[in-house]
């Protein structure tokens, strides 16, 4: 209860703020969620009820595993070396409509890129063919148009998060040459239009004190962005163990961060403060999804639990595995389990005969 409280004030906070820039659109946005809040608590308590746990609340899914830009540190960058198409409209489609059914209150598209142009051709109609659905998207700006806007608009039913790791210099140091330039191009186009927007921000040893400043802060602000949230970069492979921060780092990061989102410009989420207060939401209050239909804990944590494709997704996160998972997170203090119990979490995956899709928790446990 305590967590749902802390979030229903950052939403609250977050909506105060996109009602000074649109109040017509996000009334539409609040009404039509606290309406899914309602609806889906509900669904979770008959869940809960014919399950014995609460499904999650949202669940992360890369519609396509294919991008523009090749990041450094990118999680999902070893999906793209072993390309495959990504969901058909119709598998997408049904997916979002049974975790609906099952009380999922929101989905996050991620990625690879959710808007290059064979995605975005099912994106945009999952958005407008879905209106009572909550959908987050991370994208990095290159392919938000016009027809987005249009879609937004229409619906409001979306948010969108442009992802970036500082201002230009320190941004393209990590994204590319030029990639800075699309994310000024969707603010301006957003903000035109008056749409409430956020941005994903990947925190490293290269840019923690410039992401938690003032500047930074006012820069997202005076160009529209009314939520910023932070995610620390996990090591999973040598480049990102090279650029996470120290626990030292972690500390002062916080520390500044929250010294300066007190001064109310925008708002925002640390993730690593989250889990050290909650705990970890991976296999409990949050699920991923890849491009090739394989449900995972969560997109550090390599191991399958089972593929959407060959079965329903209640009947994988209901697995003898996922609930030694959920046992095994109880038993540990709040923390990433990702990088606090890389081991504990591969072998009861090998003991459950899981199928390993990535190295990251190999990687992870060889740093321990």
């Amino acid at each position: 209860m305590i967590e749902e409280i802390h979030l229903g004030k950052l939403l609250l906070s977050t909506l105060i703020k996109s009602y000074r820039l649109n109040a017509r659109g996000t009334e539409r946005y609040a009404l039509g969620l606290m309406s899914k809040l309602i609806s889906s608590h509900f669904k979770r308590e008959k869940f809960q009820g014919k399950n014995g746990f609460y499904p999650p609340r949202f669940t992360t899914i890369n519609p396509t595993d294919q991008c523009q830009l090749d990041c450094k540190g990118c999680s999902t960058r070893s999906e793209r070396l072993t390309h495959q198409e990504g969901f058909p409209y119709e598998t997408l489609n049904e997916l979002i409509k049974n975790l609906d059914d099952m009380g999922v209150i929101g989905n996050a598209l991620l990625g690879g890129e959710p808007l290059v142009e064979s995605s975005k051709k099912i994106v945009l109609p999952l958005i407008e063919n879905n209106p009572d659905k909550y959908f987050a998207i991370v994208t990095n700006a290159i392919g938000l148009d016009d027809r987005c806007v249009k879609t937004t608009l229409a619906n409001w039913n979306v948010f969108w998060y442009l992802s970036l790791n500082g201002m230009k210099e320190k941004s393209e140091k990590v994204r590319g040459e030029g990639s800075f330039s699309y994310t000024e191009r969707a603010m301006k186009l957003l903000a035109s239009n008056r749409i409430p927007f956020g941005a994903s921000v990947v925190v490293s040893k290269n840019n923690w004190g410039e992401v938690s400043s003032k500047e930074f802060l006012g820069f997202l602000a005076d160009n529209g962005a009314v939520n910023a949230a932070f995610l620390q970069m996990a090591p999973i492979d040598e480049y990102c163990a090279h650029e996470s921060l120290s626990i030292e780092e972690r500390g002062r990061f916080s520390e500044r961060l929250k010294k300066t989102l007190k001064e109310g410009r925008i708002t925002g989420i640390n993730y690593a403060e989250e889990v050290k207060t909650f705990g970890c939401s991976a296999g409990k209050r949050h699920y991923y999804i890849t491009s090739k239909g394989e449900v995972m804990l969560c997109n550090l944590m390599s191991a399958s639990l089972g593929n959407i494709k060959n079965d329903s997704f209640e009947n994988i996160i209901s697995s003898g595995f996922a609930r030694d998972y959920r046992t095994l997170s109880a038993s540990y203090p709040p923390s990433c389990l990702a990088s606090g119990a890389p081991g504990k979490i591969r072998e009861l995956a090998v003991k459950h005969g899981l199928k390993i899709v990535g190295k990251e928790l190999e990687f992870m446990a060889g740093l321990q």
